[in-house]
């Protein structure tokens, strides 16, 4: 599958926005700006997830392959 980013810049971007949200959180007392890195999280892991099913997908229809008839 040729995707245009990497699986794991997904996860360092899931993990920074994270990091990032609490830190600000912590640094200007606004504990909502918690939510958009959780928002952000979310994302990733939807984006993430969508193509892991799409791998395992098209994976299995190739093993599978072509019935002749």
């Amino acid at each position: 599958m040729n995707e245009r980013y990497p699986n794991w810049m997904f996860a360092g971007v899931a993990i920074a926005a994270y990091e990032v949200a609490g830190f600000l959180a912590r640094w200007t007392g606004v504990s909502n700006i918690r939510w958009v890195g959780y928002g952000v999280v979310a994302a990733c892991a939807a984006i993430l997830s969508i193509r892991y099913l799409r791998s395992m997908w098209t994976s299995r229809k190739r093993r599978r392959g072509p019935k002749d008839g």
